[in-house]
């Protein structure tokens, strides 16, 4: 299984991918490709949005929020998207929350991780293309490249944080293989390995740190957490994670999909 984030730092050229908007041939051009990718993924022959934008945990943020779906880890079945990813949260990964469940949802995952691998310079374009598009829409937005992968976008593309809009990540590498651009928010996300200490490390050197806990939907999250007493704030209010309130913090989620009583699951923390 080929590692996406590596192919894409060690194929990108100098000063990383660019944003140039589309000509038409160049729009017609990847219609073709993403209906014939589409295609061989069992759906009919047509092209379709890149970004997600009716997921139901971007849409609990205050202002308008997307992102880009891929298929996490290696469900793909061609690129690993999750370089540090646990077998914990492989197991239980909320990529089975809500429309994941269905096999529809999982092949269009599977197409656009493909064609990001194939032909990344035009997928990132497009991607730009479609943020543009719904900045003119909505105004101000909130966007998540990695709504379940986990790629370091600012390494291979810092180009499209110039766009105007404000971008924010989970993420489960070590801060010192990411890069930090102003307006991409990087909040580290805990695994089942990560001890009192590697948590509070992640706080300090992300800003806050996410923890999923066991805690039922509706029911209170714990005030503090790990042996250091840090301060935990419901993450499931809303997505959004650019909020400056949320500095030195512990991001707390409840479990969801199939991590919702998975009791034997030490990436689910105790509340």
């Amino acid at each position: 299984m080929r590692d996406l984030a590596r192919h894409l730092t060690s194929s990108a050229p100098t000063g990383g991918y660019g944003i140039e908007p589309l000509t038409r041939d160049e729009l017609r051009e990847w219609r073709d490709i993403m209906s014939t990718y589409r295609e061989r993924y069992g759906f009919k022959r047509t092209w379709s949005q890149l970004l997600t934008t009716d997921n139901d945990k971007l849409g609990k943020s205050t202002v308008p929020s997307f992102g880009l779906s891929l298929a996490p880890a290696d469900t793909s079945e061609i690129w690993q998207v999750c370089r540090y990813s646990s077998p914990g949260c492989r197991s239980v990964c909320l990529a089975t929350a809500g429309n994941g469940r269905y096999d529809t949802v999982t092949r269009a995952r599977q197409y656009r991780t493909a064609l990001l691998g194939d032909y990344p310079a035009l997928f990132i374009r497009v991607m730009a293309h479609e943020i543009r598009n719904l900045v003119a829409k909505h105004g101000e937005i909130r966007f998540r490249p990695n709504v379940l992968a986990d790629l370091p976008w600012e390494l291979f593309s810092s180009e499209l944080f110039t766009l105007p809009v404000k971008f924010y990540d989970y993420t489960k590498f070590p801060s010192s293989k990411r890069g930090t651009l102003p307006n991409y928010r990087l909040v580290g996300s805990v695994h089942e390995r990560h001890s009192d200490d590697d948590i509070s490390g992640m706080v300090q050197d992300y800003g806050s740190a996410a923890v999923v806990f066991d805690t039922l939907r509706d029911k209170p999250l714990p005030a503090t957490y790990t042996a250091h007493n840090i301060t935990v704030v419901d993450g499931d209010k809303s997505d959004d994670r650019t909020m400056a309130s949320e500095t030195g913090v512990i991001i707390g989620l409840r479990a969801k999909g199939q991590a919702i009583g998975a009791t034997d699951n030490t990436f689910i923390r105790t509340a």
